[in-house]
């Protein structure tokens, strides 16, 4: 048995009070990693995450018109420390690439975003990568973008953006965008090309709906008249000179 107050034994084992020397100094020795412990934890948990990148995007052309359509070549990495589920890259025209880029840092929506940026239509589909693999979107077959009706002309820069869904809980969700080297002008379209990019963005209706909205515009709009009567030129004269008394006034 313990010859102190507060100690207990068991076979093999000795418990010494707090007051101990012998204790303290283990105490002491044993607090560190105590405390280190859960962060060394959460640090392995952070890092264990996968981490989707956009590390090179093709340049655009140094043109293109409002609702016109092009090409870009990119590579997303995943440079985490496991594997990354599916995911979706995105293109965006930004005239101010550090401000846009330091608005998703701080942004705390999933994914980043940045209000100034305007969205290409058109999205790369990113398969499953494992940890250290990426995939690759080549001249041969490159990603679709189109500008959307309504962007300002101008001269912008293009950013593709990882994981631009928030399909994949990452270790670190910003930055995953790039920016392209060369910058686009974006310039008004021709009067045709307008109307062709305006048909481009509507569907065409059915012959089903068109026939529908054939008969709703006859049952708004042509409704059955008032059955005729037949007027004395006197009559006519009066009832004309009645309507346009109310109308106009007696003057």
């Amino acid at each position: 048995m313990c010859g102190h107050a507060g100690c207990a034994s068991l076979p093999g084992m000795i418990f010494r009070p707090l007051s101990h020397p012998v204790a303290r100094r283990r105490l002491a020795l044993l607090l560190p990693a105590v405390l280190v412990l859960p962060l060394a934890v959460a640090a392995s948990a952070h890092a264990a995450k996968p981490d989707l990148v956009v590390t090179k995007l093709s340049d655009p052309p140094r043109s293109a018109p409002v609702g016109g359509s092009f090409s870009l070549s990119d590579t997303t990495l995943n440079r985490g420390r496991s594997a990354a589920g599916a995911s979706d890259t995105r293109y965006y025209l930004t005239q101010d690439v550090g401000a846009s880029l330091n608005a998703r840092r701080r942004s705390t929506a999933d994914p980043r975003t940045a209000v100034q940026d305007i969205l290409l239509g058109g999205s790369r589909a990113i398969p499953v990568l494992p940890q250290g693999k990426r995939s690759v979107a080549t001249p041969r077959r490159p990603a679709r973008v189109r500008v959307p009706i309504g962007t300002r002309p101008g001269v912008y820069k293009v950013l593709a953006c990882a994981d631009d869904r928030a399909a994949v809980r990452e270790s670190a969700e910003a930055p995953n965008c790039l920016a392209a080297k060369r910058p686009v002008t974006i310039v008004a379209p021709a009067a045709d090309d307008a109307i062709l990019a305006m048909s481009d963005a509507f569907d065409e209706p059915s012959e089903a709906e068109d026939q529908a909205g054939l008969e709703t515009f006859a049952k708004t709009l042509c409704t059955p008249t008032t059955p005729a009567r037949r007027f004395t030129v006197p009559q006519a004269i009066q009832s004309a000179r009645a309507f346009l008394t109310k109308e106009a006034g007696a003057d």
